[in-house]
């Protein structure tokens, strides 16, 4: 099929969703008397996808979603023998894209899949304003991820995954309550125990993440201002819904009697807390007190870090 223009706002999906909460049931009433007996099967359910064999193919010159144009844009996918394939998923954005590609398949009760996809330089914007129209919310954020996973809905997905997911954001206005970017709500929450002496500017957050059965490890963290670079370790669990975070600051350039105190975060992905551990306050009363003769030792011998690291964002979020 080819369709010259599609807007997203003639599509009314309030309320519809693909699978069903973990405390719904299936209420099923019956069309044909004469099929009565028969079992009604989801379509979207690893029996649905034995049902039949299908092709989808679709271009499109033009995509909206209100007053935002988003570019072009494709969707392909198959369905044969117990087995979904997208390829791929395409929409071409102004400086950037998102390109999603991977299979389902139906093994027994649950769903084999292989997912993997990169998006860049979305502007987040758009989201926030199919929320709320009048909204200044906007930045770009880019992303990565390659994963392998065995689910029955999408909620359950990462707590089987394994693979890679790498992320990078540029924020320029945010509202926490509007939309729920986790990475920037937690640097949002976190930003001003390390900057509230310091006028910085938030440049980029970046982080490459290597999963394995739903446990998730830092490849690589950074939170980057104006002055100051936020380096971190991270764990978490999807299963549990929690994690744990160690972010020491450095200032990018050497400074005299500068705290720089490094900041534990902790707990659910819903609700963390935010403490300074013992050690770190001892590290940083070192720091503090060698200062002035550490510092002029290093202005002499570092070179200071660029104002602007979006290029080690850049680097982080493809897995590089």
């Amino acid at each position: 099929m080819h369709a010259p223009f599609i807007q997203i706002n003639d599509f009314k999906t309030t309320g519809w969703q693909a699978w069903l909460d973990k405390e719904q049931t299936i209420e099923s009433t019956p069309i044909d008397s004469k099929n009565k007996d028969s079992d009604a099967v989801p379509v979207i359910s690893p029996e649905g996808l034995e049902i039949v064999n299908a092709n989808f193919k679709l271009d499109v010159d033009e995509v909206r979603s209100g007053d935002d144009w988003l570019g072009a844009g494709k969707l392909y996918w198959q369905l044969e023998q117990g087995q979904f394939t997208l390829q791929p998923l395409h929409v071409k954005l102004p400086g950037g894209d998102i390109s999603i590609h991977g299979e389902v398949t139906a093994k027994q009760e649950m769903f084999d899949i292989n997912l993997q996809g990169k998006v860049t330089n979305f502007d987040y914007g758009i989201l926030a304003r199919r929320l709320d129209p009048n909204t200044d919310m906007h930045g770009k954020i880019s992303t990565q991820f390659n994963l392998t996973s065995i689910a029955n809905t999408p909620d359950t997905l990462m707590n089987n995954a394994s693979g890679f997911i790498g992320f990078a954001a540029w924020p320029k206005t945010f509202e926490a309550n509007l939309i729920d970017l986790w990475a920037v709500s937690l640097t949002d929450a976190i930003l001003p125990n390390f900057t509230n002496d310091d006028p910085s500017v938030l440049n980029c957050v970046a982080a490459g993440m290597d999963i394995k059965q739903g446990t998730m490890a830092q490849r690589n963290l950074l939170l980057d201002t104006t002055r100051i670079q936020v380096n971190g370790l991270f764990n978490a669990s999807y299963a549990d819904r929690a994690f744990d975070l160690y972010l020491s600051p450095k200032s990018k350039k050497a400074q005299i009697f500068s705290l720089q105190t490094p900041v534990e975060v902790h707990g659910k992905f819903e609700d963390f807390d935010l403490d300074v551990p013992w050690s770190a306050i001892f590290e940083t009363s070192v720091r503090f007190t060698t200062s002035p003769v550490v510092s002029p030792i290093r202005w002499l011998i570092e070179k200071p870090l660029e104002q602007d690291g979006s290029q080690s964002c850049e680097r982080i979020w493809q897995g590089s």
